[in-house]
C-alpha cells in the first residue's frame, strides 16, 4: 500500500486560512459577494480618505500644544510655528 503524500498543516497555514476565512465573510458582509471588485475597493478607500480628514486636529489645538513643548517633538520647524500664530492670530481678529 503506497503512502500518501499528505503535508501537515502548520501552525502558519492555519492562520494563513482563518484569515482569508474572516475577509470572505468580511467582504460577504459588506458588498454582498466575495471577492470585491476593484471599484468597489477604490470607493472604499476614498471614503476612508475622507473620514480621515474629518477628524484632523485644528491647527489652533496644535499651535497651543506647541507653544506649551518643544515645536520639535511635533515634527514642527519654528518657520512653521510662525506660520500657525501669523494663522491664528489673523483668525482670532476676524480679519480675513
Amino acid at each position: 500500500m503506497p503512502k500518501r503524500a499528505t503535508k501537515a498543516k502548520t501552525r502558519k497555514d492555519e492562520k494563513a486560512e482563518v484569515t482569508e476565512l474572516r475577509a470572505m465573510r468580511i467582504a460577504k458582509f459588506r458588498y454582498g459577494h466575495y471577492p470585491p471588485t476593484e471599484e468597489e475597493i477604490q470607493r472604499e478607500i476614498e471614503a476612508l480618505n475622507r473620514f480621515a480628514g474629518m477628524v484632523s486636529t485644528p491647527p489652533e489645538i496644535i499651535y497651543a500644544v506647541a507653544l506649551d513643548t518643544d515645536p520639535t517633538r511635533l515634527g514642527l520647524t519654528m518657520e512653521d510655528l510662525e506660520e500657525m500664530r501669523r494663522r491664528f492670530e489673523k483668525d482670532a481678529s476676524g480679519n480675513p
